[in-house]
């Protein structure tokens, strides 16, 4: 009895049993990182009285590292402050979730609406302050090589020219929420 005991403790720490997020609506609204669970359903849909109660999942996600292969960069202007902002061009991504181990998500395995399955998905990457940018090449030691490449590209509502630059790897941290519509990368840690 000792025994069985010892191998179903052994078992549920190594989490076998846990899934990824696969996703799911609510109220007619896609929800990337949600897996249909009452207590994420009572947080989406406003049920919960006090947000930081049971709904502390409700803010974002940490990402431990975001790794991305660059094909082209853009540099534009933020909104609020009109200070200027690179807009990278992705080709490919692989994103690990310090929340749940183990959980690394690329562009044929993030959790989409099943009329999107198996093709590659692109969440949207948010822009990153040029300087904080171009600190962040400096101190790893990365270089932009342009290609003589350029195209535009709509990018909230606006015209935007991407300058090509071959490709690139990049490992940046970010966070996203519940919507995983939208990753907020950075070159620094939290």
């Amino acid at each position: 009895m000792i025994r069985y005991i010892l191998i179903i403790l052994a078992l549920l720490s190594f989490n076998i049993f846990a899934e990824r997020y696969k996703g799911g609506y609510v109220n007619g609204k896609w929800y990337a990182f949600y897996n249909n669970n009452y207590i994420e359903r009572n947080c989406i849909d406003g049920f919960e009285n006090e947000p930081l109660g049971g709904c502390g999942h409700q803010f974002p996600f940490l990402l431990q590292k975001i790794e991305l292969s660059v094909i082209g960069v853009a540099e534009i202007k933020n909104k609020e402050n009109d200070a200027l902002e690179i807009l990278l061009k992705v080709s490919d991504f692989k994103i690990e979730n310090s929340d749940y181990e183990g959980e690394i998500y690329t562009p044929y395995a993030y959790p989409v609406p099943p009329e999107k399955k198996g093709k590659p998905y692109f969440p949207k990457f948010s822009s990153i302050p040029k300087d904080e940018f171009l600190k962040f090449l400096k101190d790893n030691n990365k270089n932009l090589k342009f290609n003589n490449k350029e195209w535009v590209e709509e990018y909230e509502g606006k015209k935007v020219k991407f300058s090509g630059v071959e490709i690139i790897k990049l490992n940046l941290f970010g966070s996203f929420y519940r919507e995983g519509n939208e990753i907020w990368i950075s070159c620094v840690g939290f």
